[in-house]
């Protein structure tokens, strides 16, 4: 089974399981309240009174219980009068245990649990066990390596829940199936921890201001299908740091990487995905010797994402070798030591680029790509600035650059090898316009060659970041032997806005603010 069918099913599963707890009919309702009044006098004594299918309900108030041991019981314990309402403090110990044969029926709900508890200690312990845990808060006031809910093997499925101010806020060891919807992660040393996790859900979730959002690392590896999609990872000190095995295989969809302050993410899986996702002001100026800024990959794809304003000591943007398609890489900045330092403004690393803009890129060396080993094709390189080369530098493996524009870059040569040797193998391209000049340095002599040419690509409207062709641009396949060259096909009459001079370039998209980096209008 793929992993899309995969994910279909355990979607399903889910929502099931959900509607089946939204709609369920209890054998009979056990009233507890916070002074020892009510049915029984504390939860645990209620519990042990249960049976399978009855209803706990906790009056508003805080109750001061700990070791609550479910026994198995199929059971539902909430807050009568919904979340933030009933309080369980565990004066110190953990609170709930469930280690018995706790399935998906067995539900807590609506509940704040907090204790300030000691070394190795959890609020919550779900030891092969799947209970359904929703609209529920946990925080450990005090101690040291202390955990919201611990999970080993079958762990919980969680919904709406809150982890703050704890040391890892969920710890999921070897579990399967199971899912984290809609849950915020928020203050924690480490949001959430999964240990050789496989088969997991973690959608619309939010992990806030963390040392580190989510991280599956050293022994730590993912070993089987994971998907993240629709998730925040915001003011992070990283934002997720995960690792995995042969077989694992990781999806991230749909989710943004915003202003952390090292790094976004980095996701060290063979087996990789990554869609439709914004990396934005990760990496500060305050932090320049991040390795890199936005994303850090190896292998798999990077497929519609925005990669805007990141900044790390090399690679500002993206880092690593893998896939790239469909793609912004706008504003990013490898700082380095200074102006002539820091390589790769968006990208470091053998990557292949496909139907890529850059724009506005800063780096010393390859202001948008630094790499050897790169296939770039249907990209646009526009505005970009580099002290020794301002678009691409090509370093120990040769390039094959098809089917490109590259116009407007700021600096040094627009496409620079080492010492002269890799070389950059370049087919259809136009390269016009840059500052330094354009066919020169180690890719002299290849102008009129297999179809390149240099001449104005005719943009629709640069100075409103229109990057599209004009009906009468030489980079149109109805214009050329070649096909369309650059990131994007024709989008106006004959007569663009204005020409693409580099002082128009550079007067509509390269504006140094006091640092010296690039600035947007």
């Amino acid at each position: 089974m793929n992993r899309l069918a995969w994910f279909g099913l355990l979607a399903a599963s889910i929502m099931s399981t959900s509607a089946l707890v939204a709609s369920k009919a209890y054998s009979a309702e056990i009233l507890v309240h916070p002074d020892g009044s009510g049915d029984f006098p504390t939860i645990q004594e209620a519990v042990w009174a249960s049976a399978n299918g009855d209803l706990i309900s906790l009056t508003p108030g805080t109750y001061l219980e700990n070791e609550i041991d479910l026994v198995g019981r199929r059971i539902t314990i909430r807050a009568l009068e919904g979340p933030g309402t009933c309080q369980i403090n565990g004066q110190g110990q953990t609170v709930f245990i469930l280690d018995g044969a706790e399935d998906e029926t067995t539900v807590l709900s609506g509940l704040d649990i907090e204790s300030a508890l000691g070394s190795d200690t959890s609020l919550v312990q779900c030891i092969q066990t799947t209970p359904t845990i929703q609209d529920c808060t946990f925080r450990a006031t005090t101690g040291n390596n202390y955990t919201g809910v611990y999970a080993v093997g079958d762990g919980p499925f969680l919904t709406r829940c809150t982890f703050r101010e704890t040391t890892v806020g969920l710890e999921l060891r070897g579990v399967s199936r199971n899912s984290i919807v809609d849950c915020r992660f928020e203050d924690n040393i480490l949001g959430m921890m999964v240990t050789a996790g496989r088969n997991l859900r973690i959608e619309q979730c939010e992990f806030v201001g963390n040392q580190t959002g989510l991280a599956s690392l050293g022994g730590a590896q993912l070993v089987g299908d994971v998907l993240i999609s629709e998730c925040q990872f915001e003011a992070n000190r990283f934002g997720a740091v995960i690792r995995g095995n042969a077989q694992a295989e990781l999806v991230v969809r749909e989710s943004s990487f915003a202003r952390n302050d090292l790094y976004g993410a980095s996701l060290l899986v063979a087996d990789l995905v990554v869609e439709s996702c914004e990396f934005v002001e990760n990496g500060t100026e305050a932090s320049p010797t991040s390795p890199f800024g936005g994303l850090e990959a190896a292998g798999g794809s990077v497929v519609d994402c925005l990669f805007e304003a990141n900044r790390a000591m090399n690679a500002g943007g993206l880092r690593g070798a893998t896939l790239v398609r469909d793609c912004v890489f706008r504003n990013n900045v490898a700082n380095g030591l200074g102006e002539e330092d820091g390589s790769g403004g968006a990208i470091w690393g053998g990557t292949t680029c496909e139907n890529t803009l850059f724009v506005g890129n800063r780096a010393g060396h390859g202001g948008a790509i630094y790499g050897g080993g790169n296939v770039i094709r249907d990209c646009t390189f526009v505005a970009n600035v580099g002290f020794f080369t301002s678009a691409i530098e090509v370093t120990l493996l040769s390039v094959h650059i098809e089917r490109t524009i590259i116009t407007g870059n700021q600096g040094g040569d627009p496409i620079g090898c080492a010492d002269n040797d890799p070389s950059a193998l370049i087919t259809c391209t136009n390269i016009w316009g840059n500052e330094s000049g354009d066919w020169i340095g180690c890719v002299a002599g290849q102008l009129g060659q297999d179809g390149n040419i240099t001449d104005d690509p005719l943009f629709c409207d640069p100075t409103m970041e229109d990057y599209h062709l004009a009906s009468g641009s030489p980079c149109l396949e109805q214009n050329n032997d070649c096909g369309t060259m650059g990131a994007f096909d024709e989008g106006c009459s004959p007569t663009p806005v204005l020409d693409a001079s580099w002082g128009t370039i550079k007067a509509g998209f390269y504006d140094p603010d006091a640092s010296g980096f690039p600035r947007k209008p």
